[in-house]
């Protein structure tokens, strides 16, 4: 018994190459994601492989402007005639988007001075004016 082999049959075979190159270039570039030796493919594509958006950055808040005017022994702030109590409790509760302007309105330097002692006891912004 003789047996034949047809040669004519081709052999199928899987497209092992075409897998092996498109893992390979997977492995290399990691395609946004945690995995691949080229860095900063999670910076380009995101943690999850999305392309992050970027955030509007909030509008920083209007700075408040408070005027203190001092004339020889009395305090004024905004036009009105305020004593200590009340100026010394305005500075403790000015928030961080105020600012003080300081007027000398022919002052007496004791009492232009313990104004100015008492913005620099709270650590408050303020800008002398004329």
């Amino acid at each position: 018994m003789s047996y034949t082999i047809k040669k004519d049959k081709k052999r199928r075979r899987f497209p092992v190459r075409l897998l092996l190159v498109l893992l390979l270039l997977l492995i290399i570039t990691g395609s946004g994601m945690k995995f691949g030796i080229i860095p900063g493919g999670e910076i380009l594509f995101g943690v999850d492989g999305i392309i992050p958006q970027q955030q509007a950055e909030p509008e920083p808040a209007p700075v408040k402007e408070v005027t203190i005017e001092v004339s020889e022994d009395q305090v004024i702030v905004d036009g009105n005639l305020t004593d200590w109590t009340a100026l010394e409790d305005l500075i403790k509760d000015a928030g961080e988007n105020e600012s003080f302007l300081l007027r000398d309105q022919q002052a007496i330097k004791e009492t232009f001075e313990q104004v100015v002692e008492l913005l620099q006891q709270y650590d408050r912004d303020y800008t002398l004016v004329e």
